[in-house]
């Protein structure tokens, strides 16, 4: 879950064109060209743009990048959606961030099968519910390359990746 997601997905049900397309980005403002990059595309991307830079240093980089407003309302009601969906399986769940949490499923399910099962449906349910994949951020921050976007992977059991941090 992104600002970038979140701003695409009314855009696109206000019959507006899709921003992921362009070079474009959500943040700061957009009038006074101040503030930072909150998330960008990937044609922004292309052009050297970086998620926490300056607007201005964006623009130096990309000067036809286009800029959007973040949209905070639409932004938190996000992830108390996707942390309903996850309380739903699970009570114990710690939040790690806005958007990210860890559910204890110990108990909830009594084999492994079932647990690979589960996670599958909490994922498939946030896409059909929601909208938006669950990219699994094991993939994405610490490079394991056995991880599929918006795959599901049980750590004690399958990793085969070359891990490139910590966890914690």
């Amino acid at each position: 879950m992104h600002f970038f997601r979140g701003k695409l997905q009314k855009r696109v049900k206000n019959g507006e064109s899709d921003i992921r397309k362009i070079a474009s980005c959500i943040g700061g403002d957009p009038t006074t060209r101040k503030g930072v990059v909150l998330a960008k595309s990937n044609e922004a991307k292309k052009q050297g743009v970086k998620t926490g830079e300056p607007l201005s240093f964006s623009l130096r980089k990309c000067p036809n990048l286009q800029i959007f407003k973040p949209d905070f309302k639409l932004y938190s009601s996000c992830p108390k959606a996707f942390k309903n969906i996850c309380k739903f399986y699970s009570p114990t769940m710690e939040e790690f961030s806005i958007d990210e949490c860890f559910l204890d499923m110990t108990g909830i399910v009594s084999d492994f099968k079932g647990l690979i099962r589960t996670a599958y449906e909490i994922k498939d349910r946030i896409k059909n519910e929601l909208g938006f994949t669950v990219i699994d951020n094991l993939r994405k921050k610490y490079g394991f390359s056995v991880i599929k976007r918006g795959g599901v992977m049980n750590l004690g059991l399958e990793v085969g990746g070359k891990f490139k941090g910590k966890l914690g």
